[in-house]
């Protein structure tokens, strides 16, 4: 589980490589931090090794290529400027991202014994709290760097910095309802369309087929 930030801090740092020798106008000072955030994924291996937890892979792996859409492509290669649409899309992978840890710490601390009402209720206030925070991480940004994340400085161009802030908000919801929303029906339905997920994420034993926690 190590090695899959460093494998992404490798393509960053080729990136990176490409981008001074070939963009060398739109060279991004920040590339060297954006690649060093991918880094800060060592802390998921990290906590499984300190209490013990045996945690999936493939999350990290989607971990790793959030950062890398959102920093490399998005902030460091211009993205988001490229495309309008690419930060809704960061945002609604995030927001996915998100209810996949929460239902990960479901599983890990016994909540899936709890009211499903309850665990569903979960599984959205992380990924919007998350939004939250981060909208707030923003906003500080702009204020003590003169940044415009937040597109203040467009507004005179017809562009609402509140929209914007919602909009990210609202994605967020839409991203984390694409796996809330086949864990409602299956629970409805009794249709486990999530099996493969409860396996890898150890809520379900490859071996006996049952329930381990």
């Amino acid at each position: 589980m190590w090695i899959i930030p460093l494998i992404f801090d490798l393509i960053g740092l080729i990136m990176l490589i490409i981008q001074a020798t070939c963009f060398k106008d739109k060279f991004s000072g920040l590339f060297a931090f954006e690649m060093f955030t991918v880094t800060l994924v060592l802390i998921y291996p990290l906590i499984g090794k300190i209490f013990k937890l045996d945690l999936p892979l493939s999350l990290e792996i989607l971990m790793c290529f959030h950062i890398f859409c959102s920093n490399y492509l998005g902030t460091a290669y211009r993205f988001y400027d490229i495309f309008p649409w690419w930060d809704l899309l960061c945002h609604g992978y995030f927001g996915l991202i998100a209810a996949l840890v929460a239902y990960l710490v479901l599983i890990h601390v016994g909540g899936r014994k709890m009211n499903f009402l309850g665990q569903i209720l979960f599984m959205y206030f992380l990924p919007m709290g998350c939004a939250a925070f981060w909208e707030i991480c923003e906003y500080l940004s702009d204020q003590t760097t003169g940044g415009d994340t937040q597109h203040v400085y467009d507004a005179p161009l017809g562009v609402s910095p509140v929209a914007d802030t919602i909009e990210d908000m609202i994605i967020t919801f839409v991203g984390a309802t694409l796996f809330i929303l086949p864990l409602i029906i299956s629970y409805f339905t009794n249709r486990k369309f999530i099996k493969f997920i409860d396996r890898d994420f150890g809520y379900i034993s490859n071996e006996t087929n049952k329930e381990v926690r």
